[in-house]
């Protein structure tokens, strides 16, 4: 479970880079204009044309991804329980832990539902074998399918080949193919490419 989490943070360690100088010089600010707090800096620098999907949105997408009807008992419930944790407007900044949370729990109930049903669980990998996975094919279907089109080629990329050492390290310590597909499931449904647009 200790390695899941560090598959999570690994994937929502999503790092703001702040615009430098393209010379790298040091630049003096003038003392006569207006000098701006901290958070006013912030909340510029989370004014973009990326943001949180709101939580509504959320749903409807992982209900895309995964197929699973957002009608479906248990992630309507689930999706109840949580929405109150879940972004209430878009801006990146408000992606904080509780969030997180939400979104975490939201993408455990749809891979709960996922991996439980043959049929369901084929409609996202269709080579899920129950008695043997392969780890690269594994790792490549959800990140592509999930993220296809979100992300640079680089960015899936390092993600696949993050997700192949973990999950092997997974499956040497005996951890079964169904709790395999789960963990890949759910930390690719809550990562940020998923919830941001």
């Amino acid at each position: 479970m200790k390695k899941l989490f560090i598959i999570l943070a690994f994937l929502t360690g999503c790092s703001i880079q702040s615009s430098m100088n393209e010379s790298n010089e040091t630049v003096i600010q003038d003392p006569q204009k207006e000098s701006r707090s901290l958070p006013d800096i912030i909340d510029q620098q989370y004014e973009s044309s990326t943001g949180i999907l709101s939580f509504e949105g959320v749903f409807r997408s992982m209900s895309n991804l995964t197929k699973i009807p957002t009608t479906n008992a248990n992630v309507s419930r689930t999706y109840s329980d949580v929405k109150d944790l879940l972004a209430s407007s878009n801006k990146l900044n408000l992606y904080t832990p509780s969030v997180q949370q939400g979104f975490l729990k939201l993408a455990s109930e749809f891979c709960n539902e996922a991996v439980t049903n043959a049929t369901r669980i084929r409609a996202i990998y269709p080579g899920y074998n129950a008695s043997e996975v392969n780890i690269d094919e594994l790792t490549e279907t959800f990140i592509s399918n999930f993220w296809d089109g979100r992300v640079s080629s680089d960015t899936k990329e390092n993600a696949i080949d993050e997700y192949k050492t973990l999950l092997n390290d997974f499956k040497s310590e005996g951890m079964n193919s169904t709790n395999l597909v789960f963990s890949v499931c759910v930390a690719s449904l809550s990562a940020l490419p998923v919830l941001i647009y």
